[in-house]
This record gives structure tokens, sequence and C-alpha cells, in this order.
């Protein structure tokens, strides 16, 4: 077991219950494994304990590895900017560290902003953050202890082009302060697998 790791489960989060439950659900089937020494869950928006909180909580336990696992399928907004951004793996888009607003609007289903996976936009991907970033070969990324904080927040509008009108929410992030001691792996989504495969299988062969 490892004892110095921590291992945060991130979720998206809903008003509903659901998505908070899976998230414990899959927190307590990985503990049960015993590979970390501790396991946490962190979520996104509506669901406590948020993303800063969790963080907060395993560096009080004196934590100094955190492994965060993002439970997304794919790529996202929340997973290239909002998560690597509340991590410290990623330059806030407020360079006051005050927090910031900004608009995402999606065209059938497509992002109307080119983003780059957890780096900035395309017109400001030369900025450097002064943070110290290792890439391995699974493409997790690594973040040691910054000594500054970041505030975040911001909007999303939707325009879906059904006639469905422009849905919007809006989360905000408080700062969080990373040990220098602290060393913060940041993992890909779950992306293509073939294990999900076989789960979408049994789904839709299920009573034939």
């Amino acid at each position: 077991m490892k004892t110095e790791e921590t291992l945060l489960l991130v979720g998206h989060g809903s008003k509903l219950p659901y998505s908070k439950q899976l998230i414990l659900e899959i927190a307590e089937k990985v503990k049960a494994k015993n590979e970390f020494g501790n396991v946490e869950i962190g979520m996104m928006e509506f669901n406590e304990p948020t993303i800063p909180d969790a963080l907060k909580k395993i560096i009080a336990s004196g934590s100094k590895k955190i492994i965060v696992v993002p439970v997304f399928l794919a790529h996202g907004t929340h997973t290239t900017k909002d998560i690597p951004t509340m991590l410290g793996l990623r330059k806030s888009e407020d360079d006051n560290g005050h927090g910031c607003t900004h608009d995402h609007h999606e065209e059938s289903g497509m992002i109307a902003t080119s983003i780059s996976p957890f780096g900035q936009d395309e017109q400001d991907q030369g900025h450097s953050h002064g943070h110290d970033h290792s890439h391995g070969p699974d493409h997790g990324h690594s973040h040691h202890g910054h000594g500054h904080s970041h505030g975040h927040g911001h909007s999303h509008g939707h325009g879906l082009g059904h006639g469905h009108g422009q849905h919007r929410h809006r989360h905000t992030t408080e700062p969080v302060e990373i040990p220098d001691d602290v060393e913060i792996i940041y993992r890909e989504p779950i992306g293509v697998d073939d294990r999900i495969v076989d789960i979408v299988m049994e789904r839709a062969l299920m009573n034939e």
C-alpha cells in the first residue's frame, strides 16, 4: 500500500444525487483494492466536497503525493481548463487571481473555443506559468507545490440550437495553497477502453 499517496477522484456533480453517489461507490471499491493509503472524492460543481475542499483535507492529512483522476469519459472544458486551474497546473484566466467569468458556447455539440488539453487557449499558449510541470508517458501531469493561490470562477452559456434556449451555470473556486513539498499528478479521463465497449454491449444486449 502506498501510504503517503492519496488518490483523488474528481466527478462532475449534479443537482440530482446520482453523480456523487456513483463517485462515492467507485471510491469505496478502489479503497477495497488497498493500493492507496487514502482515497478521497471532489466534485466539480453542485455537490460537496468540492475539489478545493478535498485538496485542503488531503494536504492537512500530511499526504505528500496526490494523484488526481477525473472520472469523465472524455476531455472537455472542465478537464482541460477548470480542474487543472484548481490544481495549480494551469494559469488562471485572470492574472490577478481574483476569479474570472467567461462563456463557452456550444454549437452542435462542439465547443467553439479551441482548447489544447491542460494548456491555454491557442491565443495564449506561449505564456509561461512559472510552474514545474512534468509529462510522463501516460500523459499524466505533475505539479510540485507552487506557493501561491488561484481564484477561479466562470459561467457557461450553451447555445443548443434546438429551441431549448440557453442554459447557464456558474461555479467559483476558492484559492488553495499547495505546499512546496506536495506533488500533484493529474491523469487523463477514462477515454476509449475495451472494458467500456463490453459494458455498452452488455447493456445493449440485455434480455435478449
